[in-house]
Formats: structure tokens, C-alpha cells, sequence
């Protein structure tokens, strides 16, 4: 039986590295775009930084799009001001374990105005 392209994990297809030539060599040929391989722990620092920065509640596999784009902008392979699309489509709540793992201690309030306000200023 030939080894599939794609390794399902979490919500997203994570493709295997003996596959990635074979897969992304078309890609580039056809979209001339760019593509670059992400690690689990730079998926989770976009998918922080989305959160935290930009207000967005994604689910990790969704964030990997975003962490590409940040990997590649390190090394230089784009050029600034360059025109990047990132889709976002999967939202946080489909995945609550990756978001309560990764915020520090919280504490419940009633779902009401004043207490919403009253812990705002706190």
C-alpha cells in the first residue's frame, strides 16, 4: 500500500516530509506562490498571536496559514509591502482543550453587564 501525501492531525492535514516535493512542486509551478513547512509550536505561537493581537479566536489548525506567513517573512523570501492571503477558517471553539491550555488562571463571572465591568477594573 503506497504512504498517503496527508497525515491527519487535529483538524488540519499535516503533510508528511517524504511527500512534500511531490505535493508542493505543482502547487508552486501553478499559484508561483510560496510555501513553507510549520511546527506545532509556531502553529500555537500564531494562533497566541492572533488572539492577543488581532482579536481573532481561530483553532490551531487554522493558524497554520498565519504561521507560514510569519516563517516566511524571518529569512527574507518576501519582499515588504509584498501582498499575502491567509485563510482562517476553522473558529476556537472548535477546539476549547488548545485555548484553556493556554491561558493563565482565569476566574468565571456571571454572564451580566455590571459584572463584566466591575472585573475590567480590577
Amino acid at each position: 500500500m503506497k504512504s498517503p501525501a496527508y497525515a491527519w492531525g487535529g483538524a488540519g492535514a499535516l503533510l508528511k516530509p517524504d511527500k512534500q516535493a511531490q505535493v508542493w512542486s505543482p502547487v508552486r509551478a501553478i499559484s508561483g506562490g510560496l510555501i513553507a513547512a510549520v511546527s506545532d509550536d509556531e502553529i500555537l505561537a500564531a494562533y497566541q498571536m492572533l488572539a492577543e493581537q488581532e482579536g481573532v479566536f481561530v483553532e490551531p489548525a487554522s493558524a497554520a496559514s498565519v504561521a507560514g506567513l510569519l516563517k516566511l517573512t524571518r529569512p527574507g523570501q518576501l519582499e515588504r509591502g509584498a501582498l499575502a492571503v491567509c485563510v482562517l477558517t476553522g473558529h476556537g471553539l472548535k477546539d476549547p482543550e488548545t485555548a484553556l491550555k493556554r491561558v493563565p488562571d482565569f476566574t468565571p463571572i456571571p454572564a451580566q453587564l455590571e459584572a463584566v465591568l466591575s472585573a475590567l477594573q480590577q
